[in-house]
């Protein structure tokens, strides 16, 4: 999975970074830890934040595909699907205009902020 990183498109995305959101994301370490990540959520019925699947389109075909995910485990998928609803919500909302981009960017921030709170070990994916 390493070798199908495109670290030159990684470096490049940590640079220009995104200039809307609160929080600016180190996407080689993003990279590093990506399996880590999605692992840690699907096994706590979580979502990845929307900002993290950015890191997607610096991988040669999908990051997932080569991985061997787990089920959500039966005790949190109606955790999951609330919250891949909750995300639905927002995403219509700013696509309709029923919310301002400031309101969306700070939810797709705050989603980065609270996973990094509830999971300090991926802390260093924020770039300070």
């Amino acid at each position: 999975m390493d070798s199908k990183w495109n670290y030159e498109k990684l470096e490049r995305m940590t640079q220009e970074g995104n200039k809307y959101t609160k929080v600016k994301l180190d996407y080689i370490t993003l990279a590093k830890y990506y399996e880590q990540i999605v692992l840690i959520t699907r096994k706590n019925g979580e979502v990845i934040p929307l900002l993290f699947d950015d890191v997607r389109l610096a991988y040669n075909g999908n990051p997932l595909d080569d991985m061997n995910l787990p089920e959500i485990p039966e005790e949190f998928i109606e955790q999951y699907n609330q919250l891949e609803h909750n995300r639905k919500v927002m995403h219509i909302k700013h696509f309709s205009r029923d919310i301002s981009h400031e309101a969306w960017f700070d939810f797709i921030s705050n989603e980065v902020l609270d996973f990094i709170e509830k999971y300090p070990q991926f802390k260093k994916i924020i770039k300070q």
